[in-house]
Order: structure tokens, then C-alpha cells, then sequence
């Protein structure tokens, strides 16, 4: 027996030993791994953007502190609800409550705002959006918009669930900020923007970035609105959920 040929057989074993270990420790989580990405995978839609969403509570208001002072709020609602209820006509009803605080900490404003979702497959019934979560078994409803403004400048603001249709399952929310901005500051903001950020301000204007007026890319930057994550420590004080959006793909589509 040549020396080389033991040298392999040493070197063989020894990487057979090491897949076996591999295998038996990082095994499950492979797994999963697999598991979870043939799920994302399989859905019946083609996948544009994934956006980070809050699980409202009823008991327990979800808070979120601005980067500096600001004199408006927006939230992006959306109420989920059971399969079964996927083509309810009347839709869903549910109330939130919005408060906000000053930067000194003092209540500046209350108020409790009724929304209406649409159900499901009423939303998107035309398949141009779809908006959904991974492996759970509710449907991500109507979304509604709330846009808030304070006669002071906003420090905090608190966002509670105060009531709800039967039928609805959940009500998730993601909160932005509007900063306040000169329109000589709007200009320069816009042109520090990367190229990707550019064409997201651009989108509520008929041209490309490369084709706005000056006026135009102010304008833009000047209602760019910023996400916001809300205080305390995940699991305790927020649940956090990825809501998934996409255009839903056609029924004689072949999957690759």
C-alpha cells in the first residue's frame, strides 16, 4: 500500500467525519432553512417588496418615537382576517386610537379613527397587488391610511387597537415620519439620494428622476415619508411580522 494512497484515505475519512458531524448539528436548522424557502417559493405570486408590520393590541398601545420633531404622523393599517371570510361583501370595521405627545413629554392630541377594510378578494381581485404572510393562516385584507398632524411639534406618538369586527383576526400597522424640510434643503436632499431611493421618490411623478425639474425633486423630497420602529424589546413590547407584496401569477403559469 503506497504512502499516497493512505494519505487519501486519512483525508477522505477525516472530510466524511466532518460532513457526519455537520450533518447531525446543523441538520435541523438546514432543514427548516429548506422547508421555509420551498414555501416562499411555491406562492402563488411573484414577490416585489417586503415591508416590516406591527401586531396591534387592544391592551397595550404600540409606541413609536420620531428621530426629530415632526408635525404630522402617517400609519399604513391593515386588518387580516380567516380564510372563510376571503370574499365577505360588506368587508370589516375596526377603530384605532392615535395619541400623540410633545418633545417636552406633554399630551398634545387624542384621537380614535373608524376605518373599513375590503375583503381579500375584493382588494385583489384585479391581481395587480397582493399582499400576504408566510406560513400563516390569515389574509391580509384592505389597507387604510392615517395621516395625522399636530398643532405642536410631534415627540412620540401611541397607536392602540380599540376595537374590532369579529371576524377580523388581526390589525397590523407600519408608522412613518415626514421631516420637516426648507424647499432650498429639499433640492440638495434629493441629490444626495441614492439612485434607488430617487426612483421610490419618483413615483408618484410622470417622469423618471432624470427627467424632474428642479421644482419637482423638491417637492418630492419634501413628502418623502420615513419608516419608524417602535420602542422596546421585540417579543415583549411588538410583534414583529413580514408582510410580503406581489403581483399575483397567472393559474396556467408553469412554476420553474
Amino acid at each position: 500500500m503506497s504512502l499516497s494512497f493512505l494519505t487519501r484515505l486519512i483525508v477522505f475519512l477525516a472530510a466524511l467525519t466532518l460532513v457526519a458531524v455537520g450533518g447531525w448539528q446543523f441538520g435541523p436548522t438546514l432543514a427548516s432553512y429548506l422547508a421555509e424557502a420551498q414555501s416562499s417559493t411555491t406562492l402563488d405570486a411573484d414577490i416585489d417588496d417586503r415591508s416590516i408590520v406591527y401586531r396591534m393590541r387592544s391592551d397595550r398601545p404600540l409606541e413609536f418615537a420620531s428621530s426629530q420633531p415632526i408635525d404630522v404622523v402617517r400609519g399604513l393599517v391593515q386588518a387580516s382576517v380567516a380564510r372563510d371570510q376571503r370574499a365577505r361583501v360588506e368587508g370589516f370595521v375596526y377603530s384605532i386610537e392615535v395619541t400623540l405627545f410633545g418633545i417636552d413629554g406633554a399630551l398634545l392630541d387624542q384621537h380614535v379613527v373608524a376605518l373599513h377594510s375590503d375583503a381579500p378578494d375584493s382588494v385583489f381581485a384585479t391581481g395587480e397587488t397582493w399582499r400576504f404572510f408566510r406560513d400563516r393562516p390569515e389574509l391580509a385584507a384592505g389597507m387604510d391610511e392615517i395621516v395625522v398632524e399636530a398643532s405642536a411639534p410631534i415627540g412620540r406618538s401611541q397607536w392602540r387597537l380599540v376595537d374590532a369586527d369579529p371576524a377580523v383576526r388581526a390589525v397590523d400597522i407600519r408608522v412613518y415620519e415626514r421631516r420637516p424640510l426648507l424647499a432650498s434643503q429639499a433640492l440638495t436632499n434629493f441629490h444626495r439620494r441614492s439612485a434607488e431611493e430617487q426612483e421610490m421618490l419618483a413615483l408618484g411623478n410622470a417622469f423618471p428622476p432624470d427627467m424632474m425639474t428642479g421644482e419637482e425633486m423638491a417637492y418630492a423630497a419634501i413628502n418623502m415619508w420615513r419608516p419608524l420602529g417602535p420602542a422596546g424589546i421585540a417579543g415583549r413590547a411588538y410583534e414583529a411580522l413580514v408582510l410580503y407584496e406581489g403581483t399575483r401569477r397567472g393559474r396556467t403559469r408553469v412554476r420553474e
